[in-house]
């Protein structure tokens, strides 16, 4: 204090220096340095076996595999490709520390295979299909994939002394609380088959557990997001686009694979002011974070059981709003009315929302991402990014139209980055943001009738800003 008296000019330097740093919004960057993070960098090398990941080409895998390769650890991915991305495993495949196996967790002989070919020192089980309404249809394919291969694969892992399993459990194990938030606590009476194979999958597990084979249970609540990076993003086989999540519905309808989102309505045991289902979402890298926090940590137990959520109740109707306000584009709800259907005939809850304080007060887990506009926002560079430069982005129902029209050039020679078929208002925003965000050259495509429809109104109505400031070229 006697030295700033007679140093003003320190003090000065001082307070600019602090208002600097929380004006620039640095104090959030250092959320993202993790003392566990950074304590598993460092013990990477020491690491004597890899780290196996199972389900590495899904969308939570290949986000877990890609954070701990560029920690330097060795990964062993598995997968056996029915729903995972091969354009995932290629970003993945460039970390010379990355190998990968494509099998059957189902075969017994492949997995002991594995474990004998490779040295394994824990084990990250990702792999399972995961739609509600699917288990419904066809519950025995979600007993297998979930139960019977956890099964096979603890087995596994006891014959060959691997010690350590994190399961990637679900918040469907809880079916309808009858208390919220939901803790670790909350009993569990799951309502679909989705919800009973996982808990089937744990209650083996826990059968299983001693002082020598010892779990953690992450139960993860909606998880959205995507790389901050832009490098992955989720990526649902077309095959399964009828199970869409609500992400991912949105994005069918800005990109014209869908007209509108279904959305339920009018459920008699719904405490939403709009009549829409409540969800709880959680950025994939925060789920991430919680793997690495628990993967840093001295079991107190053999199976510990954590919730992953940001306990930010969000009803159907906001969450879609919202990605509204981050796409820039409407996306139009078709209700479903439920209002007749009894809630014991319901396969999921009308509510659910979850504490993670256990996993914040044992592990010093936090949210990296606070709000659902920064976890849609990830999600949509990633996926305006992915979208893109080898094929054609059909807007509305211009696929069609497009396969018709007489092409007077070689689409190879141009010298284009991106295509966009049809000139709509999500042609608009999709040109504005590969332009802006990534640099890419883009050219519209629309019949000739069209142009200078919805694309030119949108532009001059919402942003003020023509296409052509952007160089975006216009062909019809």
């Amino acid at each position: 204090l006697r030295m700033f008296s007679r140093n003003r000019w320190c003090l000065g330097i001082v307070i600019g220096c602090i208002y600097c740093i929380y004006s620039m919004n640095l104090f959030k960057g250092f959320k993202r340095l993790n003392v566990p993070e950074v304590k598993l960098a460092l013990a990477a090398k020491k690491i004597k076996g890899h780290i196996l990941v199972t389900g590495v080409a899904g969308y939570l895998g290949s986000h877990m595999a890609l954070n701990l390769l560029e920690k330097g650890v060795q990964v062993l991915g598995a997968d056996n490709m029915s729903r995972g991305s091969s354009q995932t495993l290629g970003v993945l495949q460039k970390f010379p520390n990355f190998q990968f196996e494509q099998m059957d967790l189902g075969d017994v002989n492949e997995v002991d295979k594995l474990f004998q070919t490779h040295q394994v020192d824990t084990v990250l089980h990702f792999a399972a299909v995961a739609f509600v309404a699917e288990s419904v249809q066809n519950p025995l394919l979600y007993r297998h994939n979930i139960t019977q291969n956890t099964i096979l694969l603890v087995d596994a892992m006891l014959r060959h002394n691997v010690g350590t399993l994190l399961f990637s459990s679900t918040c469907a194990v809880y079916g309808i609380p009858k208390q919220l938030p939901i803790t670790e606590h909350t009993p569990t009476e799951p309502l679909s088959p989705y919800g009973r194979s996982k808990l089937e999958a744990e209650e083996y597990i826990r059968s299983k557990a001693s002082a020598n084979f010892k779990a953690h249970f992450l139960r993860y609540f909606n998880v959205i997001g995507a790389d901050s990076k832009g490098r992955l993003v989720e990526n649902p086989s077309p095959e399964n686009d009828k199970y869409a999540r609500m992400w991912t519905a949105c994005m069918d309808v800005v990109f014209g694979r869908r007209q509108c989102v279904h959305v339920a309505h009018g459920r008699t045991d719904n405490i939403s002011p709009d009549g829409s289902e409540i969800r709880d979402y959680v950025h994939v890298e925060d789920v991430v974070k919680a793997n690495l926090h628990l993967m840093a940590r001295n079991f107190k137990e053999n199976i510990e059981v954590w919730n992953v959520a940001a306990n930010q109740p969000m009803s159907n109707i906001e969450f879609i709003e919202t990605a509204r306000r981050v796409t820039g584009v409407f996306i139009p709800i078709c209700f479903v009315d439920v209002s007749k259907e009894s809630t014991r005939n319901s396969s999921s809850p009308a509510v659910i929302f979850a504490s993670a304080e256990k996993l914040r007060q044992e592990t010093g887990w936090s949210l990296t991402y606070d709000t659902i506009e920064e976890n849609l926002a990830t999600a949509w560079r990633s996926t305006v990014r992915h979208t893109n430069t080898s094929s054609f982005i059909a807007g509305s129902d211009m696929m069609g139209i497009w396969s018709s029209m007489a092409r007077p050039w070689d689409w190879a020679s141009t010298p284009y980055d991106v295509c966009i078929v049809g000139a709509g208002l999500s042609s608009a925003v999709l040109a504005e943001q590969h332009v802006t965000t990534f640099n890419h050259s883009v050219l519209i495509v629309e019949k000739r009738d069209h142009i200078g429809g919805n694309c030119y109104d949108y532009i001059d109505k919402e942003t003020s800003i023509r296409v052509s400031k952007y160089g975006v070229h216009l062909f019809h």
